[in-house]
């Protein structure tokens, strides 16, 4: 999608081959940023007429190709933000420069530590990351500290540039990229990209990011409902039934980003089937059903209906008994919620699963077709 190529005379040719569809017009600045004047620049720009994009961007269901690009020192405790965005959109890719020190850990005399950062993806008012890696190298496609120095260049991931205390580095430098086309990160109403810089952001590299997105401003998901299981006045405005029921007191964190602030809930545990009421638009494209649950024990499953229509297994895998609290969200697609202004949700525990639990849930309404 984009590249940097040598020429036999010296010269380097820059090239981005990013849709960048418009509806009516494009306009193209090359800027010099440098105090010095740059000779012999030529350039090309190629369009071709599709006449599906200007009623898909005018519409909302494609995105205007989007760049959020800075530069600068990270800060102990933040994640460096790759994309802050409202709105609705995808992610695509992004292309980091890191400049770092190495430091003594307890495997490594001289360790780029600044590697050990996760990245944090965190989607549509969600308090849990949809997206939670395991290491900087590792969202890379790298490993081991892209180990011995290790130069790749592949089509949706690599690290062309490592220099150590050489040519603009005083001491360890990385330039890697990662193009997330079939893994591209959807989103309704919100994005926020992060990534450590060290495990719990406990080191002080410099950054620089460009991350690629498609992009519109409005909203494509509204708030509709609240059910909140723990509270008898909520349970009777909306029919909520179960049976042989347990409430828990939760004092937990959720993990990611906010994983040293408290949060204390009622959490209510079943096995037996979980039937309620919400009101929705009915203008509706689909329907997202955000459930706050303790994930103390792992593979919590439920089968969901909707109006005692199947709509398919609702599985978590995920668990963790340091930070239990977890939002995830499931998808009602439109075809069993368009045109209601209340649907009946119906949640049955798969047979020799964990209880099913659950302090809160969300409803937001889908007001496009994405």
């Amino acid at each position: 999608m984009f590249a940097t190529m040598p020429q036999p005379d010296g010269a380097v040719a820059l090239s981005e081959w990013w849709p960048m569809p418009f509806v009516e017009s494009a306009h193209v600045t090359l800027v010099n940023t440098t105090d010095n004047p740059v000779p012999g620049i030529d350039c090309d720009v190629v369009t071709a007429p599709d006449p599906q994009w200007a009623p898909a961007l005018a519409s909302g269901r494609a995105g205007y190709f989007t760049a959020r690009s800075h530069a600068g020192p990270t800060v102990l405790g933040q994640d460096w933000l790759f994309a802050d965005e409202a709105g609705h959109g995808k992610f695509v890719g992004v292309s980091h420069t890191i400049r770092g020190a190495r430091i003594k850990t307890a495997f490594s005399d001289g360790a780029p530590y600044f590697l050990e950062g996760a990245e944090r993806v965190y989607t549509d008012g969600s308090a849990s990351p949809q997206w939670y890696g395991t290491g900087t190298e590792d969202f890379y496609e790298g490993g081991w500290y892209f180990k011995g120095g290790t130069h790749f260049s592949a089509p949706l991931t690599g690290q062309p540039d490592q220099r150590t205390a050489a040519a603009g580095c005083a001491d360890y430098c990385v330039g890697a990229y990662r193009l997330m086309l079939a893994d591209a990160i959807g989103y309704h109403s919100a994005i926020r990209f992060g990534i450590e810089h060290g495990k719990r952001n406990m080191v002080q590299p410099d950054y620089s990011s460009t991350a690629f997105l498609y992009t519109q401003p409005n909203d494509t998901a509204a708030p509709s409902d609240d059910v909140n299981p723990g509270d008898p006045g909520s349970r009777f405005l909306h029919g909520y039934t179960d049976a042989d029921a347990t409430d828990q007191l939760l004092n937990s964190e959720y993990e990611g980003s906010e994983d040293t602030r408290p949060v204390i809930g009622v959490v209510r545990a079943t096995t037996a089937a979980i039937t309620f009421e919400v009101a929705v638009d009915p203008d509706n494209q689909g329907i997202l059903l955000r459930r706050t649950s303790d994930q103390a024990v792992g593979y919590q499953s439920a089968d969901i209906a909707i109006d005692g229509v199947p709509a398919g297994n609702w599985l978590e895998p995920r668990s963790n008994t340091a930070h239990r609290w977890l939002d995830d969200t499931y998808l009602v697609p439109g075809t069993l919620s368009a045109g209601k202004t209340r649907v009946a949700v119906t949640l049955t525990p798969t047979p020799g699963s964990p209880p099913w639990t659950a302090s809160r849930y969300h409803v937001d309404t889908l007001t496009a077709e994405e």
